[in-house]
């Protein structure tokens, strides 16, 4: 019984530490410059004399 038990606690564990090791991949700079926009006080500002 304890011997299950053990095996089943540690199946648990390691079940549930597999999200932790996923590595999630880097954006590319592509995909940050097509889903990047301007704020609008930049797209609205005036420059001049």
């Amino acid at each position: 019984m304890k011997k299950r038990k053990l095996i089943l606690i540690l199946l648990l564990v390691s079940y549930l530490s597999i999200p932790c090791f996923s590595q999630e991949q880097e954006r590319s700079w592509e995909e940050l410059r097509d889903q990047y926009e301007f704020p609008s006080w930049y797209t609205e500002a005036r420059f001049g004399i």
